[in-house]
């Protein structure tokens, strides 16, 4: 039986989860990380990049409880050449968000009767990475991520994550790019250590179409016009946040950690409105979710599922300096 989170009965905990579900979270936390370096890259050709997101990540219904996830995050890309070869990335980030449940008095409920028990989060990472470019279109590319992914009041060095990948890349004219290699990570829900594949591969079978497939999703681009780009994408997403110190259950949530995983199918556009500003909106359709509440050892304590369609949208202002 699930639980009333910070009420009094709670699912007897289980075992860990098996190693797929345990490595999807770094999967998509390392693919996170490298696409941030790989803008950073990207942006050593063209100057540093400055974005502002404003979005609602996810919205459901979990067992009567309607559930919103607002985010408002800010981020950067530069990329310094170190040689004709050589190129050196960094991309800082940083998010503020806020989870807000309504007719929530089945799900994380508080002693104090607020709609909910859980303060808002922040998500801060650091991306630093380098790629080598060889003859033959071959190549190497090494990145490095530290991120803190918790509730406000959590224990940083409890929350922090650090982890890395190294891959080897190639490349064929204008219409192949690939990227394989392996990554190795930590884990909020027990602080282990895993590794897991990480790729890239884009594909460019006409000029004005792109086709993208990384970590847990992929994408398809069309270049409309000089200034617009249609682009369909979807994928699974697995988030984790650091929580807390609370009353352990039945009493309270405990001192875990908040896992969110969602499958999402997006609709977006990207408009170059000038040189230096592009606009981008994403509408989202999210046709499956899952909350979770981890106990330190990693066990599950609760768990809730929405497989119903609910909406997301994200709004990205991007200037380029």
């Amino acid at each position: 039986m699930l639980a009333c989170l910070g009420g009094t009965l709670l699912a007897a905990p289980r075992a860990n989860a098996d190693d797929l579900d345990a490595t999807r979270e770094q999967v998509t936390e390392r693919t996170k990380g490298y696409l941030s370096v790989l803008e950073a890259l990207r942006a050593g050709e063209s100057g540093l990049r400055l974005r502002l997101e404003p979005a609602l990540v996810s919205s459901g219904k979990f067992d009567g409880a309607r559930i919103g996830w607002w985010r408002t995050g800010i981020s950067v890309a530069g990329g310094l050449p170190l040689s004709e070869r050589a190129t050196l990335g960094i991309s800082p980030s940083f998010a503020y968000e806020q989870l807000v449940s309504k007719r929530s008095d089945d799900f994380i409920i508080s002693a104090e009767g607020r709609d909910s028990d859980v303060a808002d989060f922040i998500d801060a990472a650091l991306n630093i990475g380098a790629d080598y470019r060889f003859d033959g279109g071959f190549g190497a590319e090494i990145a490095t991520r530290a991120s803190v992914r918790q509730e406000l009041g959590a224990a940083f060095d409890e929350a922090l994550q650090i982890g890395g990948s190294l891959a080897g890349t190639y490349r064929y004219k204008k219409w192949l790019r690939l990227r394989l290699g392996v990554g190795l990570g930590t884990d909020i829900g027990d602080g282990k250590f895993r590794i897991s594949p990480v790729y890239r591969i884009i594909i460019k079978p006409l000029g004005d179409l792109t086709l993208e497939s990384s970590g847990l999703g992929g994408s398809a681009e069309w270049q409309a016009t000089k200034k617009l780009a249609l682009i369909l994408s979807g994928g699974v997403d697995g988030t984790q946040y650091k929580l807390k110190r609370r009353a352990r259950p039945p009493a309270g949530l405990g001192d875990g950690s908040l896992q969110r995983r969602q499958t999402e199918i997006v609709l977006g556009a990207v408009y170059r409105a000038r040189k230096w500003l592009r606009i981008a909106a994403d509408l989202g359709f999210v046709v499956a979710q899952e909350l979770q509440v981890l106990d330190q050892r990693g066990r599950v304590v609760d768990e809730r599922t929405d497989d119903s369609l609910s909406p997301s949208f994200r709004l990205r202002f991007e200037f380029r300096i």
